[in-house]
Formats: C-alpha cells, structure tokens, sequence
C-alpha cells in the first residue's frame, strides 16, 4: 500500500482597524452602559460600525483554514499512467458497480447489532479522563452518519460527575447513540474541468481537479449527509476510487462565527437614523451573552490566535514539516475554546481518467435513537499505563485501577509494553521500576523493540542489530543479530554470514550453546530443537540446548510424540528416540504421515488404504481406511470405503459410529483442530466434533 503525506496550510491574516470593538469591553453590562451614554445618533453609527468590524472580520475568517491530512491508497494504492486517447475502456479490471444503500430496516437491524456490541476504553488523564468508543460491528458507519455521547459515568452501581472522575477507573458509562439514516440517494456530478460549484445552496471550493482526482471542500452540515463516491469513465462504466481520504480544515470556532453573526444580524436589524431609548430596551435582552462572547472571541482570535499561528508557520523553509505539524496540533488542541472543524477536505483519485465525478449524499434522512449502558475498560488490560496531566500537559504513569507510580513530569510518554515506556522528545526508553518508583533510562543508545519474558527483552542498537537486555541494562545475548526469539528455554538468534541465513543458540543466562554452524533450526512439538549444520546434516537439541540426537542424519522431521523423530540416512528411514535407539520400520509401507503422528501412533498408508504402526514398527492397525485423522485422546476419526465413519481406540475397536450429514462446504478432509485454549477437535470439512464424536457449535475458523 502506497502512502502519500500531504500538507496544505491556507492562511490569510486579518489586519486589526483602528474602530471602536469588543475587545475593549470587559462585560456584556459593560458595553451596554457603554451604549446607553452614547447619543442616539452615535449608537446608530455604533451599530453600523460593529456590523462592518462583524461582516469584514467573518468574510476573513472564512480563508483562515489549517488542513492536515494522510492519504492512504485504497486498493492497489498504485498510481496508473495511462493515455486518455488509447486507453482500453472496456478492460477486465474495469468494474460497473453503482452506488447504492442498504434497505433501510437492514440498517436498523445493523444499528442495533453497532448498539448491542458497544463497549469503550477509558484512556486516564487528571482532571479529566478520556473516552473511546468501539463496537465488534460497525458495518453501519459507511452508509450513515452515526453520533454518541456519554450520559453518565458509573463506578460499580456508584454515579460519578464526569468533571470530577480524574484517575478513578470508570466500569460502565450510559451512552446515548445516534444514526441519521439515508433513505434516499442524490448524486452531486462534477466535470474535471469544473472551476466553481454550486450545491444545496453552497458554494462549494475546488481546490485541485484534473481527469483523475479532486480536492474540494464540504461544510460540515453538508459532509454530514455524505455516503462516498464513485467515477465515470468514457464508456459510462463506473469505477472506484483508489485513493481516498477525508480530513477536516480548522478555523474559527463554528459556535464563535455564529454567535458573532447572529450579533452582526441583530445590530443590522436595529440599525437606523436614530437608535432612541425605547429602541434599545427592546435591544438589550436580545443582546445576549452568548453573543457577547462570540464577538469578544471573535477580536481575540483576530488579535491573538493569528498571530500565535503565523509565528507556528514561520519562514524557515528547513523547517522539519512533521515537527511543525506537531507543534500546530498541539495548538488547536489547547485553544480548542477558538479552533474547530469549519469544512471537511475530500481528497479523491481514480486509477483511470473519468469524465465525471459522482458524489452521493443521502436525503429524506430520519434519525434513530438508543440508549445503551455499557462496560468500559482500560488502555491496557492488565499491567501500567499512561496518562495527561492536561493542566501541565505532562505525561505520568499509572497501575490498572489508577493508582500513580510516575507523577507527571515527561513532555511525551508511551508505553512500548508492560515495563517500558519511550519518551519521543528526547527520544529515550525507559525501564519501569514499580518497587522503586522509578522510570529507570535504558543503557545508552539502545531502542526497546521486544519484550521476551518478565525481566529480558529484545533492544536495537545504532546499526539496527539486535541483542537481549535485562530490565534495560544487562546485556544478556550480544547486538550481531538480525532476529531473536525465545523458544522454551532457548534463545534462537538469526544473522547473515557471507549472504547465508545463520542461527546461534543461547541459554536464558546468556550461554552461547557451542554447536557447528547452523543453517536451520526448528521447534519440534515436545519443544526440542531439530537443527541443521552448514554441511546439510540433521540433530536434535534438547530444551536446555544438549545434543542428544548427533548430527549425522540426512534429513530428521519430528513426531507429535515427546522424544521421537523419524529419520533419513542414506537410503534408510526409521524411527529415533533421544537415547539413539533405532526402529526399522516394515518392508511394505507406501508412505509414513509424519504430520499426523501422535500419542505413539503413525499413520501410513499402502494400495489398500490407511493404517497405523506403532513406535517398535510394529502394525497395529491394518491399512483399512479411506481417511483417518491423527489419534487424539486415545480415539482417532476414520472413514472406511463405504464413507461410514467411526471413532475408533489403538487397537481399532470401535468406540462410536458417526452419523453426519454431508459437510456443508463439501469437504470430506478429515482432520483434528484445537482452540486458543488447547481443547481439541475432530473435524470434517465445517462439522467440528468433541474428543467424543458429538457434533458441537464451534466454529472452524476459530480452530488451529
């Protein structure tokens, strides 16, 4: 997937005149006593001259737009050269899918389900925490506008104020969701070489467009009736995009500009020759706070916020563009009482020139409503995490319920994992240290990358090696290394010795296992290690790293029974324990099934089907059977050539005769599968049956 940053800031700053304003008031009672001194003539010239300080101040305003976005390919991602004259419209690849929406009671259904499943994850912050919502599904988020907001926060059966929850950990919180449900489509279309737009009343602002792709920009009541989009290229095929994002423009708060145009409508209407006495009882109650502190936000912005702004942007052309993002975002963030989303930038190309673009927006909307109590969890499940100070605007560390280890003291704080945390702005890992308090810094120029196991974890150095620290300072497996994982009680460490794939072996103490060079290394199932020399013979380590197979076999693969492999030397097979005893196996085997060997039983087959040997190599179940799984709890599945299937024991008695119904997927592979927690299951095709051959509601695709 292609990523593409884009950067675009638009700022036009609005000089301040020399009149009589707002900003020169304190009060709302305080410019009306202003008012009331004034002549009726001077009030009149007053209000025009507030009318024209208004008028001018929003026109401005409304060119005053920071826009940050991240475009992301959608499909491909890839972009397409391609001839508008000699193009092959008529391509394969070239889909007519139209736009269309969900029968609408399907969506009621999907918005119960989104309400059903909601839960949200509580990020800590004093005095305020913060709160995300999720829902498992979210089907409905593409097709209409959908808006929450918490009612009431609880603690146990307990009500909290949400000013007042700090670090308290909330358990569940009353949310109120709200969908706006498209019953309708219309379609707004736009040739690409439109130059202005007109839509719904609006004129809308292109900002770039050429034959495959678009810029433009939404009011947000507009962008709130938005479904997607699609491009109709010169066949009148439709086509999607491959490329597409929606990221809004900050400016002057939209509740400031209302409030300050609702006072600018109000002195127009009271605007005449003579604005006398019994005029301006009729104005006073209609002049409201609220618009009295539009208009004072308004001349701040103008004579404040501007600036801040234009000093942010500067000059310097070398001038780092992501640190400037950084620094413009935490801006609007702390001045979030005077920036907010004004528009919303559509950014949109097409993988091939169209002849026009088709923007659909939903009408004959109706709004559906539901109120849901629902769980509320941490940041991080279990272990230490983060939180603001957000009147410091410093960052500390908490435990799961909200108890401080770390007071806030770090301009930028993550957490990399249980144990450690990076602070961004001096770029520097730190290793938690509860029973101290401390943040404890990670040995000098070294990156956290993994962590192993309580104490050991994988670091980078300055040449992107790898090595193993503990708790951030003891090296315990040394930086030369392209990859390590820990396996059992081993570390398997990867690098590159002239162009060639290398492993080394170590102790959890950092005890480099002494072995000819290796150029594979396997986990076996019972956790030992096959290995493989440079000279293409095969051994097997313990999980403490002893050699007890040698390495002199041409090929070794392991059994899924603890100590056994079956090998290869010369032109001989056999079974091998961890003690080198040898089992020849029978003349007349066609094919050993390593991969379902278990429990001491090994499938093999002949012309006449499968069977089972045991591990003296002795048969002990005749090849008799058309498919058969692995043994698993002493029984394993088999069909015979009559498709009857039985659960059978290790000396083929029949345990239970099973009577299914056709695999709904058509499969007959039988198999056995196991779940996250280890449980198995004899499977044919989508049935899933219990160790005692009774059909469960287990789905397949949760099984391994």
């Amino acid at each position: 997937m292609r990523i593409t940053f884009l950067f675009l800031l638009i700022l036009f700053f609005a000089s301040c005149t020399g009149k009589k304003d707002f900003g020169q008031f304190d009060s709302r009672t305080e410019i009306l006593a202003h008012i009331r001194k004034l002549s009726p003539q001077d009030r009149a010239n007053f209000f025009k001259q507030q009318v024209q300080l208004i008028d001018t101040a929003l026109a401005k305003v409304k060119d005053q737009t920071i826009y940050f976005s991240f475009s992301m390919g959608l499909s491909s991602g890839d972009s397409k050269e391609v001839n508008w004259d000699t193009v092959n419209w008529n391509r394969m690849d070239i889909q007519n899918k139209a736009f269309v929406i969900p029968n609408p009671d399907t969506l009621k259904v999907a918005f119960e389900s989104y309400a059903n499943t909601l839960k949200a994850v509580q990020s800590f912050g004093s005095p305020h925490s913060s709160f995300e919502l999720d829902a498992t599904d979210d089907k409905i988020s593409e097709t209409g506008q959908l808006s929450t907001s918490f009612k009431q926060l609880f603690q146990g059966s307990k009500s909290l104020e949400s000013s007042k929850v700090g670090l308290l950990p909330v358990s569940q919180a009353l949310v109120e969701i709200k969908y706006q449900l498209p019953h309708e489509l219309d379609s707004l279309v736009i040739a690409p070489n439109a130059k202005t737009l007109k839509y719904m009343g609006y004129d809308l602002t292109i900002d770039t467009i050429s034959p495959q792709g678009i810029e433009l920009d939404l009011p947000l009541d507009l962008y709130d009736n938005y479904l997607g989009h699609r491009g109709k290229i010169p066949n009148d095929k439709l086509v999607e995009s491959n490329s597409y994002s929606a990221m809004p423009l900050y400016g002057l708060h939209p509740e400031i500009q209302k409030q300050a145009k609702s006072a600018g409508q109000l002195f127009q209407k009271f605007q005449t020759a003579a604005v006398e006495d019994a005029m301006l009882d009729r104005f006073e109650p209609q002049f409201t706070e609220a618009m009295f502190q539009g208009l004072k936000k308004l001349n701040y912005y103008q004579s404040a916020i501007e600036k801040d702004l234009k000093v942010l942007l500067g000059d310097n052309k070398n001038a780092d563009v992501f640190d400037v993002i950084k620094k413009l975002r935490e801006y609007i963030e702390s001045n979030e009482e005077y920036l907010g989303p004004v528009e919303q930038r559509l950014s949109i190309s097409f993988p091939y020139p169209v002849k026009q673009f088709l923007l659909y927006f939903g009408k004959s909307n109706e709004t559906i409503k539901a109120e849901r109590r629902i769980p509320v969890s941490r940041t991080a499940s279990y272990g230490y995490m983060t939180y603001l100070d957000q009147e410091a605007k410093k960052y500390g560390i908490v435990d799961s319920i909200g108890n401080v280890i770390i007071e806030p003291r770090f301009k930028e704080l993550t957490r990399s994992s249980q144990d450690y945390f990076f602070d961004s702005s001096d770029s520097i890992d730190y290793f938690l240290n509860v029973k101290d308090k401390k943040l404890e810094p990670v040995k000098a120029s070294y990156r956290f990358e993994r962590k192993l196991d309580a104490d050991l974890s994988v670091f980078k150095n300055k040449k992107e090696d790898l090595g193993v620290l503990r708790n951030g300072q003891e090296e315990i497996v040394p930086f030369k290394y392209t990859t390590i994982e820990r396996q059992g009680k081993l570390f398997v460490a990867k690098y590159t010795l002239r162009g060639r794939e290398t492993f080394d072996l170590y102790t959890l103490k950092g005890d480099l296992i002494e072995t000819p060079l290796l150029s594979a290394v396997e986990i076996l199932a019972d956790s030992s290690f096959m290995v493989r020399s440079k000279l293409h013979k095969f051994g097997v380590l313990n999980t403490s790293g002893k050699l007890v197979i040698p390495m002199e076999y041409d090929k070794i693969e392991g059994l899924k029974t603890a100590n056994w492999v079956y090998a290869t030397k010369g032109r001989e097979t056999f079974l091998l324990d961890y003690q080198n005893k040898r089992v020849d196996l029978p003349a007349n085997l066609r094919y050993v099934d390593i991969s379902r060997s278990a429990e001491g039983m090994i499938p093999f087959s002949d012309y006449d089907g499968y069977g089972f040997i045991d591990l003296n190599g002795k048969i002990v179940i005749q090849p008799q059977y058309s498919n058969i799984t692995e043994f698993y709890r002493g029984h394993a599945l088999v069909r015979t050539a009559k498709e009857e299937l039985f659960l059978i024991d290790k000396n083929n008695g029949i345990f239970k005769k099973i009577v299914l119904p056709p695999s709904p997927d058509g499969s007959q592979r039988l198999d056995v599968a196991f779940s996250k927690d280890g449980t198995g299951y004899f499977t044919m095709g989508e049935i899933v049956l219990d160790k005692d051959g009774n059909v469960v509601h287990v789905s397949i695709d949760n099984l391994y």
